[in-house]
Parts: C-alpha cells; structure tokens; sequence
C-alpha cells in the first residue's frame, strides 16, 4: 500500500446511522496516541542520536503517525461535533508526562527500545485490523485499513540496534514465533 493523505479518505461516505458511541470513544482516545506519535519519534532520535538514517526514517513514521491521529480526530468530530481535539490533546499532553527529550532509552538499551516498538506495533495493528473489521461505519474503516505503517518496517530495518533479518522477521512473524525468538536471545 502506498502513502496516503487525508483528501484520500473518502469523508463524505460517512455513515451516522452506523456508529457505536462506544467506538467514538476509543477513536477520540486512538487518536491523541496516534497524533503523540511525532514525540516519541524526536525520542528514538535523541536515543539514535548518531546514526542520521535511522532519524530521518523515525521522522518519517512519526509524521505518518500524526497524519493518523488527526485522520481519527477529523472522524471523531464527524461522530460527535462538540468533540474539541485541540483541548482535548493539551490535556491528553498534561496528563501523560514522559521525557522525550532524554537521549537513554526506558527501556535499558536501543535494542529494547526497538523490541519494545515491535511489540506496541504488532499490538497497534491487530487493534485497527479488529477495529475495521468489526465496525460497519464506512470512512472508520477506510482510515483503519489505511492504518498500515510501512515505515515502521523501515525503521526497524534501519536500526543498528537489532539485525535487519530480526526486525522484518519480528514483523512478520507469529506471535507464538517472535516471542520464542525474543526468549532465546535474551
């Protein structure tokens, strides 16, 4: 699948007589994660702070995860028009404080860091695939199916921190596989 844009969707499909107010919720919350995505993207760079390939892919993933956020958002307000993502991503922001700017990862090394991301990734993307599948709103399941991240890919294959064989392997393999990989490597 190639890039996409938001003048790809096709908004004036959208169907009210088809929503669940209890997706509208998860999409207003999807969408303050999706649209942090830039932030965590300026962390994997400071964390990968030599090696100008990585951060120009992390870059890259980062806006594509913007782009997804406000894609969710532009739906959320069509879902509920009193939805104000604007106040609702400053308090999203104030409310979920983690440091960005800190060049060691949480997660010990850039290896877990990257380890860590697939396993998000690999979470992210069973949820929008359930999620399209399992709603009938039309434009909800075009932004979920346009959901794929083929940067991400990119950016696990750039890392230093893990073999390019490990990091499209982790992608695409099974979960009961990448977890017995992940085991046998400590």
């Amino acid at each position: 699948m190639g890039a996409w844009t938001l003048d790809d969707i096709p908004w004036d499909h959208f169907d009210r007589g088809e929503l669940d107010p209890d997706v509208v919720l998860i999409v207003k919350a999807a969408s303050l994660v999706e649209y942090n995505g830039g932030s965590y993207a300026h962390h994997l760079c400071r964390i990968f702070y030599d090696d100008p390939d990585f951060q120009r892919t992390a870059r890259r993933w980062g806006d594509e995860e913007i782009q997804h956020g406000r894609a969710l958002a532009r739906w959320a307000v069509l879902a509920d028009p009193s939805y104000d993502f604007e106040f609702a991503f400053g308090r999203f922001q104030a409310g979920y404080r983690v440091d960005f700017d800190s060049e060691a990862s949480r997660r010990g090394s850039r290896s877990g860091e990257m380890i860590a991301r697939c396993m998000v990734e690999i979470g992210t993307s069973s949820y929008y695939s359930a999620l399209r599948d399992g709603v009938r709103e039309p434009v909800l399941k075009e932004i979920c199916r346009n959901r794929r991240n083929p940067t991400l890919q990119a950016l696990l294959q750039e890392s230093d921190a893990l073999p390019r064989a490990r990091a499209a392997r982790a992608l695409t393999a099974s979960p009961r596989r990448f977890r017995a990989d992940c085991r046998s490597r400590g």
